[in-house]
């Protein structure tokens, strides 16, 4: 007995083309396209825009929201207690 995986027959090869070709719709073709397009339509949307600076205002507003988001979680009340250093111990060895 030998260990020899059987060979693919040709019919087998087309029923998988036919299965990805199928698969390869024109709506998802279409889905595609209009995907792109609205993507080109955002990217020309903020390329067009009027600048604040030297940033396009929707580009902008999203970095005043990050840095309003970030103000309100990283607050100082909000960080790591300091202790005076006669509160510090030797270091211990492993």
């Amino acid at each position: 007995m030998t260990d020899e995986k059987p060979q693919p027959t040709p019919e087998a090869g087309d029923r998988a083309i036919s299965a990805e070709m199928a698969r390869r719709t024109r709506r998802s073709f279409i889905t595609g396209g209009i995907a792109a397009l609205a993507g080109l339509g955002v990217w020309e949307f903020v390329r067009t825009s009027h600048r604040e600076g030297q940033t396009p205002w929707p580009l902008r507003q999203a970095l005043e929201t990050n840095e309003q988001l970030s103000r309100g979680y990283f607050r100082p009340a909000r960080l790591a207690p300091q202790f005076p250093v006669s509160a510090a111990e030797p270091v211990k060895v492993n």
